[in-house]
């Protein structure tokens, strides 16, 4: 491009030295240049954003991908090594209907023993 664009920067200079040089067709030859330069010059910067912004979302893809994998981490870390299972409370909520388990079987000794000295007291009278 910059050989191209030396050559038609030569070729204005010897246009210009020239007097009989018809202006009307080098203003042609003129715009027709300046036409593909903006040309060239938009293709570049087109191309140029482009690779910029898929720069930028491949940065933001793997960020993303990064954050969405420590947590995914984090989480299956929690869950399987520092969550707590809660306590098994389904059942009913009457407290009559709850085994206390060995306090009932103590209370009954407890009241057979009685028994048995009220009725020894009974025999002695």
């Amino acid at each position: 491009m910059k050989k191209y664009f030396l050559e038609y920067l030569a070729f204005l200079d010897k246009s210009m030295a020239d007097p009989n040089t018809d202006f009307a067709r080098l203003m042609k030859i003129h715009k027709e240049k300046t036409r593909y330069f903006q040309h060239e010059r938009f293709v570049h910067l087109f191309v140029m954003i482009l690779f910029a912004l898929c720069t930028v979302a491949t940065f933001l893809i793997i960020v993303v991908t990064e954050t969405v994998l420590l947590l995914g981490g984090g989480g299956a870390l929690y869950w399987f090594k520092l969550r707590k299972p809660k306590a098994d409370t389904r059942g009913t909520d009457d407290l009559d209907d709850y085994d206390y388990g060995e306090d009932e079987e103590e209370e009954d000794y407890e009241f057979e023993a009685e028994d048995e000295t009220d009725a020894g007291e009974d025999e002695e009278k």
